[in-house]
């Protein structure tokens, strides 16, 4: 399944419901507003830059786990997201990728904000 660019305008919509700043997370990543608003809405995540799937990453620090995979009970207490059952299938869609790279946060990230 291919999760479009477009996802990542949500990130727009929950930056400061996340507990690792964003504007820090921005900072680290060198990402303005507006380069987050001109993220390629057809681009698969895939294809997208480092930079924006690296942002994801830095946003799910606080509810990642050792190994950099998304811990459900860290989610469920530093993150304003209190869906239980999105968490568990975004993170059983998505446990099986590496971490090293950014591609593992932004699928996970994405899936988060996909109904």
């Amino acid at each position: 399944m291919k999760i479009r660019g477009f996802i990542f305008i949500t990130l727009l919509m929950t930056l400061l419901s996340l507990s690792y700043s964003s504007e820090t997370c921005q900072k680290l990543n060198n990402i303005t507003a507006a380069d987050l608003d001109s993220v390629p809405r057809d681009v698969p995540i895939e294809d997208l830059p480092d930079k924006f799937k690296c942002y994801c990453k830095c946003l799910l620090k606080d509810a990642s786990d050792d190994d950099g995979k998304l811990d459900v009970e860290l989610a469920l207490k530093t993150l304003n997201y209190n869906n239980r059952e999105k968490l568990e299938k975004c993170k059983n869609l998505y446990d099986h990728m590496e971490t090293k790279s950014c591609n593992y946060a932004a699928f996970v990230f994405s899936c988060l904000h996909v109904d």
